[in-house]
């Protein structure tokens, strides 16, 4: 049975407040560990950086059990993300910013140093991550195009010296089982280091469809990471790094509702033909350093592929031909294949000198085809299989190959102007040339266009005091522009979409290092905003740009440890957008864009006691509220507010831990996206209701 919202909070204060242990005062109290990003391609105390960022340490994404960009948005102010009908390809929303459906994301997603080229590698999942950066606010200047709304860093976990690894299966409800481990060590003592993991999950799901009366958000999935770092000498090493990822999902599972019924959850999925996505990812980078004592040159190479074959119900109902439904029995097939390979060169000065810079320079290749199908399903109320349809049933198919060449070249500067008054400024010229055009038909469909922009960032940070740093911050973004696949009723060209950030921040120690408060005001101007929007004459989705749109935002974040053993931190995001002018349709002028909340808020907090001989218990809860939000450019969907409670207890000791955890403890029943479909009418995806389970781990 679902529990209320106010019963599943108290119950997390209480379980955070017991232990029976004496409560110290601020000055007893053990400070926040220092925190040291990496966000300006070197290493740095998070709380001398004029920007707005939120990290996540191994240890934090151990206990809050993040394994997707879903679980740390949750705990980031302004940054959301919101279920899509294929499982590998959420949408992300960062200050305002909002990904297309069919286009790119507004932030950069860097692993060790590759920055990959597609939203599949941003949502296969987080396996051995040793931190997570997530940077708000335009980075292009360092991260380069499409880095408009931000970057998210993520550090995977580094070899060891000695042997050592860990074993960890969960289990939960929906037959959910997940099996993870790795293993890392020395080949070659103080020469050859390894690290190796795997990841295996296999899920009923827990959304049944009420016509094929089985689980439709069903995971089989398997994950390979490895790598090898070679030290070749005191100032030198090389790592090579591997992964590949293969999975099996349901896809698809969205229900059709009107503004009326949007909310009524009743309303279950129900479709005739059975959803299945085959998808697979390889991955492969190349890093060289060399430290001199005039600073630090890094080669990063990557290769990254995806590959994605999903077939599923195109009317989203079972129902049968008839001249009455608005409905027509439809079945449609999408295969995706994306390639690229990229590198990056660069040298940083060292860290402590007056004048601090870096320079480097970006080279990518890309190649990506699809196919979109469209079948007829005459039969209709039947249950019908992938393999059920043939090239007789096919209505039409719209084939892509899109080819892109992309290179840049960048610098900042760092100087102290007094002790307490620091500079940054930063520039990166994008320059990336894309091709469009139909496989078969080439000087028809033919079309090519380049991109470009120079890239600004300044930033004045003022160290006011020992305890409270100030920065004002102007940031210039922009994400490249593209073709939509060849159709004569589609727009063919869509802008590249360009930003002006203004942000003014606060940074903030307290109570001896005991609790730090972090601050933002910012307001964007966007030309071009990207969004996907529903073509009804060709069935299929295309990107189209708002002329112009004003964004303005405020966020706060809190870390604190007021007693022994109790952490707690939260964040608040509120975020006002407006569409000033959209030449298209004016009417939709005064709305605001698609997938941005107005208001987010986050809270955390966790109690760590030591019981009986050498065990420890950790109480974690979590709840994340996130406030009205529509999907569409029409505003005609504004969803309530929904408020998502996590509840979790660990006891463990030196080796071994074991948790009791419930996600969704209230069981809330929220949209998580809703797709135009010729409206009034639109398919909503829902989310992952409420789920219970065990988690056993062992280190060796």
């Amino acid at each position: 049975m679902a529990i209320s919202n106010k019963t599943a909070i108290a119950a997390a204060l209480a379980l955070a407040a017991t232990g029976g242990v004496a409560t110290p005062t601020w000055a007893e109290v053990i400070a926040l560990e220092e925190i040291v990003v990496s966000a300006r391609k070197r290493d740095e105390n998070l709380q001398d950086l004029p920007d707005s960022i939120t990290v996540f340490s191994s240890q934090t994404i151990e206990d809050a059990r993040i394994t997707e960009i879903a679980d740390f948005a949750e705990l980031t102010p302004n940054l959301d993300v919101f279920g899509n009908f294929r499982p590998n390809l959420a949408f992300v929303s960062v200050r305002g910013l909002i990904t297309p459906q069919v286009g790119e994301p507004p932030l950069a997603f860097v692993v060790d140093g590759v920055t990959v080229p597609n939203l599949e590698f941003i949502n296969q999942g987080l396996h051995d991550i040793e931190r997570i950066e997530v940077l708000r606010g335009p980075q292009g200047a360092l991260y380069g195009k499409n880095a408009i709304g931000g970057a998210i860093n993520i550090v995977t976990k580094q070899p060891s010296d000695e042997t050592e690894g860990s074993l960890q299966a969960t289990f939960a409800e929906g037959d959910d089982m997940r099996l993870a481990a790795n293993i890392s060590g020395a080949l070659v003592e103080d020469a050859v280091y390894y690290r190796l993991s795997g990841f295996y999950r296999d899920s009923d799901g827990l959304i049944d469809d009420k016509f094929l009366n089985e689980g439709v958000d069903y995971i089989d999935q398997t994950v390979m990471q490895g790598m090898l770092r070679f030290q070749i000498s005191d100032q030198t090493t090389l790592d090579l790094r591997g992964s590949y990822s293969d999975g099996d999902y349901g896809v698809g599972y969205y229900t059709v509702v009107t503004p009326e019924t949007q909310e009524d959850f009743s309303i279950e999925p129900a479709h005739n033909v059975y959803p299945e996505d085959v998808n697979s990812l390889t991955a492969f980078s190349i890093k060289l350093e060399h430290d001199t004592d005039y600073g630090l040159w890094s080669v990063v190479a990557g290769y990254n592929k995806s590959d994605d074959d999903n077939f599923l119900d195109a009317d989203f109902t079972p129902l049968p031909a008839d001249p009455d439904n608005f409905f027509f029995p439809a079945a449609q097939r999408n295969v995706v294949e994306d390639e690229a390979t990229s590198m990056e060169v660069r040298f940083v000065s060292p860290g402590d000198e007056k004048l601090r810079w870096l320079v480097g320079g970006f080279y990518q290749q890309r190649d990506r085809t699809s196919l979109f199908s469209f079948y007829d399903d005459l039969i209709g109320d039947q249950r019908r299989e992938r393999e059920d349809f043939t090239d007789a049933d096919l209505l039409f198919a719209i084939n892509d190959e899109q080819e892109s060449e992309a290179w840049a070249a960048f610098g900042q500067l760092n100087y102290d102007l007094s002790d307490t008054l620091e500079l940054t400024a930063a520039l990166r010229y994008d320059e990336e040339t894309r091709e469009s055009f139909t496989p078969g038909d080439k000087a028809l469909t033919f079309a090519e266009e380049t991109f470009s922009e120079l890239q600004p960032k300044f930033s004045l940070a003022w160290q006011a005091t020992e305890n409270l740093l100030t920065y004002v911050t102007y940031s210039h973004g922009f994400r490249s522009g593209g073709f939509n696949e060849f159709h004569p009723d589609i727009v063919r060209t869509f802008n590249e979409e360009i930003s002006d950030t203004y942000e003014i921040g606060i940074k903030s120690e307290w109570f001896d290092g005991r609790m730090t408060l972090n601050a933002a005001l910012f307001q964007v101007a966007q030309d071009d905003a990207q969004f996907t929007g529903f073509n009804p004459i060709t069935f299929t989705l295309e990107n189209l740009s708002v002329d112009e749109v004003e964004v303005r935002g405020f966020e706060l974040e809190l870390n604190a440890r007021p007693t022994e053993g109790l952490s707690l931190t939260a964040g608040a995001g509120f975020v006002d957008n407006e569409i000033n002018r959209f030449e298209r349709d004016l009417s939709l002028e005064g709305n605001t864009m698609p997938f941005v909340p107005e208001v987010t808020l986050n809270a955390a907090i966790s109690y760590e006691h030591q019981w009986g001989d050498g065990l420890t218990v950790v109480y974690r809860a979590s709840a994340n509220y996130k406030g009205e939000t529509d999907y569409v450019l029409e505003n005609i969907f504004p969803t309530d507010s929904y408020t998502f409670v996590d509840l979790s207890v660990k006891v463990g000791a030196q080796q071994w831990s074991a948790t009791l955890f419930v996600d969704n403890a209230t069981d809330e029943d929220a949209i998580g996206s809703i797709s135009n479909f010729g409206l009034p009418y639109g398919i909503r995806f829902r989310n992952t209701p409420q789920q219970a389970g065990v988690q056993l781990r062992y280190n060796f």
